[in-house]
């Protein structure tokens, strides 16, 4: 049947489009009505009047919601007339695509024709337009390769606009154009130069928001969480808020959250706190030790112990409490059970407990640690147990290499939960001191447990003369170990045998100083003074000797010559660096002078460079102590050293 153009066509339509301007709750209203006039009307009168509306809407530009009504209300009723999908014809041969109808397809021609316009609004809003079809149109819906193709080539073509609004809006174009399991997508590829490329921070956000996600894409965003822009970081991790954890290495977890906590914009640390963390801790079955282990805090330990004190602050305490791995009667975790994970998992749970000061925190403090003494007695059992390990095993096994390196991440954690500890208790501070002192000497001590005891000693020992004897007669012992010699000849009294150890400490005091001293003679090819001290050392020597072979109870007897292998010379040099910085240290006191002498200065020339530094290092800190002997010995120091105080 001939349909001829009603006499207010113009006026129905453009009426239409005025009143959808106003709300999108009387579309379906309008929709009714405007599908009458459609069906009483000549297509290309229709169409014709139809496109001049849309001419009108497509020259603003501004964000103006009565604008967005009247082209989202256009978009939809192109697809109101669109024919029943597939899945909803029983009659049809299923394999058949689904067509577009006429209007439909002209829309696209349309913006196709007018996507280059010179005015930029026009531009922007033909993306717009087109973002809005593809985004109605079915799974189903079938383009042609020649629109498709079009379309595409169109959008590539707007995302170099000179105008960045008009380029976001290409890209929230071309969304469903992506073809995530094709490497060589142009979609993709395109919108990976943009989010790296782009100038402009929203383009590069607007990537982030409509890219798939597969693993290129991944890598890409990945360098986005450090994006100059803040609003682009934010956007970065929510995309990895969607990301499944388990999808993701441990060094990318790691960048993410590292990058995300530690941001200066509180809305990106809002966003890992809020939405990354609780996801990926879902990810995980709630389990936060597997969460540590996922992030590999025995790596990472400052990260991870900031990712586990961020998620105790939303926690339960009964939840957290039910997670720890404790034997509940002995108040602590079986020595064979011990982990990185739960024993940094059960230390942030007891800071937290303290951290908490309520009523139900102390109850549950009570069950969670028990005694110093206890817990000192705890600390050498794993000691022994790490001795025993490594005297079974070599290093040749990579496994036995990262079983020992796990052994002594615990041991430092169970030193800092030993620092939670009211030290009050006279008896379980003797014992604490006395650990610490065994520690350091015995051969299980890391750089990081050597500072984190060392530290914690200036509170466990608070007399400053007596602490730093004790660390002085740690560090000689490790140097020079003496052995124990019994010999029940004949009984002798306390008073002598305290005699005989000190003039044994004398003794090997005596030594070390010799020793260093023919070392500098040696150095200015001075031998027949250095033969002169070989032959004192020969005295003392023999005196040593015989001093340990005099019958008594108990006599220590000293190795002949020190110990200078790099190993032992960091950890001593290590032990002195740390206690002279202790706040309490106001003066170079006699003991720091004699270690300054015979310890740090002859280990400035040492063959190994980190004992060098770490020597510059201590000489340094005891300098500051003593103006007039930093302007003595800052000539002194050897050529090739920089000592900048």
């Amino acid at each position: 049947m001939m349909r001829h153009r009603p006499p207010d066509l113009r006026e129905s339509i453009a009426d239409t489009f005025n009143k959808a301007q106003s709300s999108k709750l009387i579309n379906r209203k309008l929709m009714k009505k405007l599908q009458k006039i459609y069906e009483q009307s000549d297509f290309d009168d229709f169409s014709d009047e139809y496109l001049r509306c849309l001419k009108l809407c497509f020259t603003v530009g501004e964000k103006y919601s009565s604008v967005e009504n009247a082209l989202d209300f256009a978009a939809k009723f192109a697809f109101h007339l669109q024919p029943p999908s597939q899945a909803e014809k029983e009659d049809e041969d299923l394999e058949d695509e689904d067509e577009l109808n006429p209007l439909l397809g002209k829309l696209f021609s349309f913006c196709l024709q007018y996507h280059a316009a010179v005015d930029v609004a026009v531009r922007y809003r033909c993306c717009y337009f087109i973002h809005l079809l593809l985004n109605l149109l079915s799974e189903d819906a079938y383009l042609s390769d020649g629109m498709y193709t079009n379309i595409r080539e169109a959008m590539t073509e707007r995302l170099m606009d000179k105008s960045p609004k008009v380029r976001v809006m290409a890209i929230h174009a071309m969304l469903r154009m992506q073809e995530p399991l094709n490497h060589e997508c142009p979609v993709i590829k395109m919108y990976i130069y943009h989010m790296a490329k782009d100038n402009s921070a929203e383009v590069r956000k607007a990537v982030i928001q409509c890219t798939a996600k597969n693993q290129k894409v991944l890598l890409n965003v990945l360098d986005r969480i450090c994006d100059i822009d803040d609003s682009v970081r934010k956007t970065a991790h929510i995309f990895f808020s969607k990301v499944t954890v388990k999808s993701l290495t441990i060094k990318q977890r790691q960048l993410i959250l590292r990058t995300g906590l530690k941001d200066v914009s509180e809305g990106v640390r809002k966003v890992v706190k809020n939405h990354i963390l609780p996801i990926w801790l879902e990810g995980f079955q709630n389990d936060y030790c597997q969460f540590l282990y996922g992030i590999d805090i025995e790596i990472d330990p400052d990260l991870g112990f900031l990712v586990l004190n961020t998620l105790l602050e939303r926690a339960n305490l009964d939840t957290l409490f039910k997670q720890l791995p404790l034997d509940r009667d002995a108040k602590l975790i079986p020595i064979q059970d011990l982990t990185g994970e739960n024993v940094a998992y059960w230390r942030c749970f007891i800071q937290h407990l303290y951290k908490s000061d309520n009523e139900a925190a102390t109850e549950h403090l009570q069950n969670t640690i028990p005694e110093l003494t206890t817990f000192c007695q705890y600390i050498r059992s794993f000691q022994k147990l790490m001795i025993d390990y490594t005297q079974t095993h070599t290093d040749e096994d990579n496994d036995v290499k990262i079983k020992k390196m796990s052994h002594k991440f615990v041991l430092l954690q169970l030193f800092e939960i030993s620092k939670t500890y009211d030290l009050g208790d006279e008896v379980g501070r003797g014992n604490l001191r006395q650990l610490i002192e065994d520690t350091l000497i015995n051969e299980v001590c890391t750089t990081e447990i050597i500072e984190c005891i060392v530290k914690y000693y200036e509170k466990v020992e608070p007399d400053v003369p007596k602490r730093l004897t004790s660390l002085a007669h740690v560090i000689s012992e490790i140097r020079v170990p003496t052995q124990v010699i019994e010999n029940a000849v004949e009984k002798v009294t306390d008073d002598q045998i305290n005699d005989r150890l000190i003039q044994c400490q004398i003794l090997k005091n005596t030594l070390l100083e010799k020793q260093n001293d023919q070392d500098t003679l040696v150095r200015e090819r001075k031998f027949a003074e250095a033969g002169v001290v070989e032959k004192e050392m020969v005295k003392l020597r023999k005196e040593i000797k015989e001093m340990s072979t005099t019958p008594s109870t108990v006599v220590p007897q000293t190795q002949e010559e020190a110990k200078n292998d790099p190993e032992t010379m960091m950890k001593c040099l290590t032990i002195m660096y740390t206690m002279v910085q202790a706040s309490s240290v106001k003066t170079l006191t006699s003991t720091l002078r004699s270690l300054f002498d015979n310890l740090a200065m002859p280990s400035v020339d040492h063959a190994d460079g980190g004992v060098q530094a770490q020597a510059l290092r201590a000489l340094g800190v005891c300098l500051f102590l003593d103006g007039e002997l930093a302007k003595k010995t800052s000539g002194d120091v050897p050529d090739g050293h920089d000592f900048r105080l």
